[in-house]
């Protein structure tokens, strides 16, 4: 579970929302924040696919302005970027940062399902989780008795989410 829990913290931007005190990813909480007993009330995580760290991270070296990331990200925890696995496209980052795993271990190694060239191609992408090979950070959640919920995050058909909005 650390594991997936660190490949969540690596995601594009994560607000954590623990008691209802927000604490900053890297940094150790205080001594008050360790008398409690953490339970997230929320814990919402936002990938913005293919973005550069570097708009959230530092806008104003770029010229730009992001007045909701950048409250996001002070009011919440971030990462200052994330490292790509092979291959680097949608389908197999995403289910990395939710399960922790490689693609190789997670099963997920392409955005469209292979499809042998004898046979008639359907053009299918992976969107059913049926064809996760590991555990994800809803099950986890589900687990533990939280309510989960999903917006357009890639191969969630079908998965054990309360609240789904699958992209197919």
């Amino acid at each position: 579970m650390t594991k997936l829990l660190r490949s969540c913290g690596a995601a594009i931007v994560a607000l954590l929302f623990l008691n209802g005190t927000i604490f900053n990813y890297g940094q150790a909480p205080s001594d008050s924040q360790m008398t409690q007993t953490p339970r997230p009330d929320h814990v919402i995580l936002i990938s913005v696919d293919g973005m550069p760290p570097d708009y959230y991270t530092a806008p104003e070296k770029l010229g730009v302005r992001v007045p909701t990331l950048t409250m996001m990200k002070q009011g919440g925890a971030y990462a200052d970027g994330m490292e790509g696995v092979y291959p680097t496209v949608t389908y197999p980052q995403h289910t990395t940062m939710v399960t922790g795993l490689r693609p190789a271990a997670h099963g997920i190694v392409q955005n469209r399902v292979f499809e042998a060239p004898s046979e008639p191609q359907t053009r299918y992408w992976y969107w059913y989780a049926k064809a996760l090979k590991a555990e994800t950070l809803w099950t986890v959640a589900k687990k533990a008795g939280l309510t989960t919920a999903a917006v357009g995050w890639p191969v969630t058909v079908g998965a054990e989410i309360d609240y789904n909005v699958p992209e197919i």
